[in-house]
């Protein structure tokens, strides 16, 4: 499924951290969910680099965070 969604999620081809203008595509296990619980870090949203819980996945603070130190040099 993430390669076929790819051309809604992907960042735009000039700056790999803008994410705006893109949907956010979350995936998690069924099993994770039941036995976790929906608050920990069981989603994984496609272009991520680790599983997150479901409002950094939304709010992808993953990149939000690399895009702080791309520009100041710091998060």
């Amino acid at each position: 499924m993430k390669d076929l969604t790819h051309w809604h999620w992907a960042p735009l081809r000039r700056d790999p951290l803008d994410f705006s203008e893109r949907i956010a595509i979350l995936a998690c296990h069924l099993e994770a969910l039941i036995e976790q619980g929906p608050h920990v870090e069981i989603r994984w949203r496609f272009g991520a680099h680790q599983w997150q819980s479901l409002r950094d996945a939304l709010a992808h603070t993953e990149y939000c965070t690399l895009g702080l130190i791309r520009f100041d040099g710091h998060p």
